[in-house]
């Protein structure tokens, strides 16, 4: 028998969430706009990767001791994708009231794209694609286990 009731937890901003996600929606048909979402998903994911090792090649200690902050090998002998400078969170966030956003939003990605298969020696669109798919969904499940686990401790 059921009672009807559901058993999820309300984690207090999940209003908000859903009231600044349907307005960055506007008239985007849903199927589309998931795309979107995943995107700038992804991007702050991987940018958030890459400014936590910058931070470690930024102090300098054991193996990182006299690291190139610049030199894509650095990031990516430890996993980490390199991410251009107009491609960083930081940088699109100072850019966030530009009427041009969606352009630099583009842009950053398509960097993003051109980068990630500079480092892998393919002139193929097509390993890029598999490897964003798998790190969109990483990102996003890390993202909401991020979310979930501060508000559990905060």
């Amino acid at each position: 028998m059921t009672t009807g009731k559901t058993h999820s937890a309300n984690l207090g901003f999940e209003a908000k969430l859903w009231l600044t996600a349907d307005k960055l929606r506007n008239n985007m048909d849903a199927a589309e706009y998931k795309h979107v979402v995943l995107g700038l998903i992804f991007l702050k994911y991987i940018s958030d990767t890459f400014e936590e090792h910058r931070a470690k090649l930024l102090a300098g200690k054991g193996d990182y001791k006299g690291a190139d902050l610049e030199d894509p090998d650095e990031y990516k002998a430890e996993n980490v994708f390199w991410v251009p400078t107009d491609a960083r969170w930081a940088h699109l966030q100072a850019s966030a009231k530009q009427p041009t956003i969606g352009k630099i939003v583009d842009d950053a990605m398509v960097a993003i794209e051109h980068t990630i298969l500079a480092q892998s020696g393919s002139n193929s669109g097509e390993p890029y694609w598999v490897c964003v798919l798998i790190h969109k969904q990483q990102a996003m499940m890390k993202l909401l286990l991020h979310h979930l686990e501060t508000w559990r401790n905060g």
